[in-house]
């Protein structure tokens, strides 16, 4: 369909509004749906939309979705109409004709034509009020009124409730501001006694929609920000609409009505009513046992909204009483809140109120904990501090397993799992609070479950108090000593179920703190783990807590030594996750670093050893990378753990002994093909190594560098993956061995291979690989940046020339991320080109591309934010490179160089100042930037 035009007349716009809304109603062509869509709404924003609209409306066959049209055109074009209204008179007039219209609309059946009536009425009147039309809400009382006998009572109060609810929720949500809102906020408070009437008398009403239309009309008048509706508003409908939550097809509304009285802002008076509610609320909640006996969820769950919504929004309020009858209501209302949070399953009443339940019972500790006042604290303690034992207790039980026959799986499980963290918290609040009180109350429930007399204590029971005292352990103190070891003494008699024996392992690797303070219980823990990391199901769970215990207990775990590491060994030697071998491997290097240094030297040695003699066999295959990788990280977490990061002379010797173990795997590895991920691990061993242990890299060079006819393991292992790591290690290496003379040569041959490689992959691999360019930049500048290192790099042409060639490369690139870092290196080599007559012979070689790049970046073709960068880089060199000059004069003196715009003026000007000898960088930027403006014809 063609778009609107704007001579259309009103007489051919109509029939095509109507055939565009067939078809976007009827067609099954999704094409000329898409392009009726489009032209409705290029006629919704013409000129011609609104008489198009009121013709359209006004057809007496027309039919509703027309109609539905004609009110959203109405709609969206009504401010747009009224800024055109140039009388008081033209705007009455428009007033009477919206009125007649909505009239007109309160007879017909469909809900949807007559809100959306009220809607363009409202937005009429948030334009004309007060200059133009005052008491709207009076008005409309009074046009319902005189159409009752048409409408019936039931329908006319509907309709006078709906407009009242839209007038307040429009005005609430419009951008009106300052005087304008002002006026708005007045004409509310002028309708205000009138509607609360009508809002009375329809709550008292026999018919249940009345009753709803009521609810959502004072909702949407309590929700204006500005608190329109007082406390002493509404203090008579609170019981009513209390009463209503238990009938049924109301108790949606009421439930929304009273959140929006709870949520509301503060007001003077407004504490007083909270607390009045929280009786109101009590005596309601035979809604709420009614709705639990009959398993009736949804009245438990609308009811539970409201009460925990005044419980959480308000907790201070209800708190800070005033007299003995409130703090006995307030008491009341906590214990109600206590036994919804006692209803069984993993989200009493619903997932919704699970949340609320815990976010109150964290707000509620914070409040005893840091009230405003030490009178408030002691007050607050004296009233409420009885409920903290209750808390525990239901605490407690809601971390309890689902019975046997009623197990969870699956996601069910992980929710599960989620829940018990978040009341984790609550746990850590109550022992704050409680202090040993509440270490002694779990110890008293743990062994009220293990006692032998009580065999009909389920095991979920047992593995909740563990789970409860894993999360105590967080705050208990060291020199608790009255309850705790009691909880060791009856690890021995937890069962055997899996889930507790689990939690139960956990819970001793979160006591490994207080069990440093405390080794006469470490034996009973040390027993449990060192049996349980034997058994598949639980070898997980025992490799955390034995890595705690090894690294907090380190001091009181040399007796237990031997029994750890062999129990260790022998988890290692089965099929286990990597993380979990991580742990062990982690447990096994603590413990090691715990020994004598004989005794360390040969376990470090038999540990590496271990983990690398099935390295040549795993690197010969690539189906088996998950397995190699798994070793190789056991293997760099081993070298870290066990290699001091600052030696001293007499302990080089025992660690250089215990990690050239690793060499000859890692160097089989290093030469067969694999995936990035193992080449880049082996990488990191090795310069982790070359960081802490000179000696053994000095001993293992000729491996790494080669000889002066094989450019090495680095070099080629480089070639074969382009794995960033290579620079790292490689920058690490010349860090170390640059001033060796006897490795000079090595070190500058592998430079070379490297560079020679990463220049000939640029085009295929470095430019798409950002990081991989950046890592060999990086390299280089670090390589300058040393004297000796400098020395290395700048002493071999063939290397140079590699470097510079690289650099162009990349900054011929402008969208490429590594320009700077090129430009850095083109700078550091172009500083020192006046002491190498080498690198002033590549500079010759490739200087005049060079520049030529710069002046076209200079021109538009770089980011203006490297400008500097290129600045820098030109004044360097032409202070450092001698035919700098010709070539920027031969450059800038070809006709449309560096581009068609600029004038051969700019070029001579530039050319001038690029000459002059002493200039700063300061100036020559300035100059540049000329340049690059009077390239864009600035």
């Amino acid at each position: 369909m063609a778009s609107p035009a704007l001579s259309d007349s009103v007489e051919v716009l109509v029939p095509q509004v109507r055939i565009a809304l067939q078809v976007l109603y009827e067609a099954q062509d999704a094409e000329r749906k898409q392009e009726a869509d489009a032209w409705l709404r290029n006629l919704q924003q013409s000129p011609n939309a609104w008489d198009t609209a009121q013709a359209l409306y006004a057809l007496p066959d027309a039919q509703t979705h027309e109609k539905f049209m004609a009110l959203n055109m109405l709609q969206s074009n009504i401010v747009r109409v009224y800024n055109t209204l140039e009388t008081p008179e033209q705007v009455i007039a428009l007033k009477d004709i919206l009125l007649q219209m909505f009239v007109d609309g309160l007879c017909q059946a469909d809900g949807t034509i007559s809100g959306r009536l009220c809607i363009l009425v409202v937005r009429f009147a948030i334009k004309a009020v007060p200059e133009s039309w005052e008491n709207v809400l009076a008005n409309i009382t009074t046009l319902v009124g005189s159409n009752i006998a048409v409408l019936g009572e039931e329908r006319g109060t509907l309709k006078l409730l709906e407009f009242a609810a839209i007038f307040a929720e429009e005005i609430e949500t419009s951008q009106t501001q300052g005087e304008r809102r002002s006026k708005l906020m007045g004409e509310l408070r002028n309708g205000l006694p009138s509607i609360l009437a009508v809002i009375k008398s329809a709550l008292a009403s026999k018919s249940l929609q009345v009753v709803v239309g009521a609810l959502k009309c004072l909702k949407s008048w309590v929700n204006v920000r500005t608190g329109i509706v007082s406390p002493d508003d509404i203090g008579d409908h609170l019981t009513v609409i209390l009463s209503m939550i238990a009938v049924q097809d109301v108790r949606e509304a009421a439930a929304d009505a009273m959140l929006a009285i709870i949520q509301q802002g503060q007001t003077e008076n407004y504490p007083a009513t909270i607390r009045a509610l929280a009786p109101l609320v009590l005596q309601w909640r035979d809604v709420y046992d009614r709705g639990v006996a009959e398993q009736d969820d949804e009245s438990t769950n609308v009811y539970a909204k409201v009460a925990i919504a005044l419980a959480t929004e308000h907790i201070r309020t209800l708190m800070d009483v005033k007299s003995p009858a409130e703090a006995q209501h307030t008491r009341d209302f906590l214990a109600f809140v206590l036994e919804m949070t006692n209803h069984p399953g993993i989200h009493p009443v619903s997932d919704d109120v699970s949340g609320r339940l815990h976010y109150f019972w964290g707000l509620f500790l914070d409040e005893l904990q840091d009230p405003q006042t030490d009178e408030q604290l002691a007050r607050y303690r004296e009233l409420y501090s009885d409920i903290l034992v209750p808390l525990l207790q239901v605490v407690c039980r809601k971390l309890q397993h689902a019975p046997d026959d009623a197990a969870l799986s699956g996601d069910e499980l992980k929710e599960f799992r989620e829940y018990r963290n978040e009341y984790k918290e609550l746990i850590c609040t109550l022992c704050l609070m409680m202090k040993g009180e509440c270490q002694r109350l779990l110890v008293e429930f743990l062994e009220t479950s293990v006692n032998p007399t009580s065999s009909t204590v389920p095991w979920q029971q047992v593995e909740a108090v563990l789970y409860a005292l894993r999360a105590s352990a967080d705050t208990l103190r060291a020199d608790e000593t009255t309850y705790t070891p009691r909880i060791f003494a009856h690890l021995e008699h937890v069962g055997q179920q899996p889930q507790v024996i689990q939690t139960a392992l956990l819970m001793v690797g979160a006591y490994a703190e207080w069990l440093n303070e405390n080794p006469s219980c470490l034996p009973s823990a040390l027993q449990l783990l060192l049996q349980a990391i034997h058994v598949p199901k639980y070898i997980r769970f025992a490799a955390i807590a034995l890595c705690d215990v090894c690294q907090d207990c380190s001091a009181h775990i040399a007796h237990d030594a031997s029994a750890i590491i062999g129990a260790c060994y022998s988890a290692l030697q089965g099929p286990v996750q990597q993380k979990t071998s991580t742990k062990i491997t982690m447990a096994l290097c603590r413990v090691i670093s715990s020994l004598p240094a004989e005794e360390a030297l040969q376990e470090g040695t038999k540990l590496c050893g271990a983990l690398t003699q099935r390295l040549p066999a795993l690197a010969a295959s690539p189906d088996n990378t998950d397995e190699l990788l798994n070793i190789l990280r056991m293997l760099r977490l081993t070298c870290k753990e066990l290699v001091p990061q600052q030696q001293a002379p007499e302990v080089m010797h025992p660690v250089v002994s215990i990690l050239r173990t690793a060499w000859p795997g890692l160097t089989t590895v290093l030469q067969t093909p694999h995936e990035e991920a193992v080449i880049g691990t082996v990488l990191e061993i090795m310069q982790e190594g070359c960081k802490t242990v000179q000696s053994l890299f000095y001993v293992f060079l000729g491996d790494l560098l080669g000889s002066p006819q094989d450019a090495g393991l680095v070099a080629r292992t480089f070639a074969a993956t382009a794995n960033v790591g290579v620079f790292k290690l490689a920058e690490q290496l010349h860090g170390q061995f640059s001033g060796q003379d006897d490795c000079k040569e090595l070190l500058q041959r592998m430079l070379v291979q490297i560079s020679s490689t990463f220049f000939s992959l640029f085009e295929s691999t470095v430019r798409e690989n950002p990081e991989l360019a950046q890592g060999y930049f990086e390299l280089m500048r670090g390589v300058m940046r040393r004297r000796q290192c400098r020395a290395l790099a700048v002493g071999n042409t063939e290397l140079t020339s590699y470097v510079l060639q690289a650099c162009t490369h990349a900054i011929q690139c402008p969208e490429h991320p590594t320009v700077k870092s090129a430009l850095q290196v083109i700078r550091a080599y172009a500083e020192v080109s006046t002491h190498y007559a080498d690198i002033a012979s590549v500079f010759d070689a490739h200087g005049s591309t060079m520049l030529d790049i710069f002046f076209r970046g200079i021109a538009g073709q770089i980011d203006r934010s490297l400008v500097s960068d290129v600045v820098r880089v030109l004044q360097i060199m032409k202070k450092n490179v001698a035919p700098v000059q010709g070539w920027a004069a031969a450059l800038l003196g070809t006709p449309g160089y560096p581009n068609a715009v600029v004038s051969e003026q700019a070029k001579r000007e530039f050319l001038t100042h690029l000459g002059l000898q002493q200039t700063t960088f300061t100036q020559l930027e300035r100059f540049a930037n000329g340049f690059a403006n009077a390239c864009r014809g600035m």
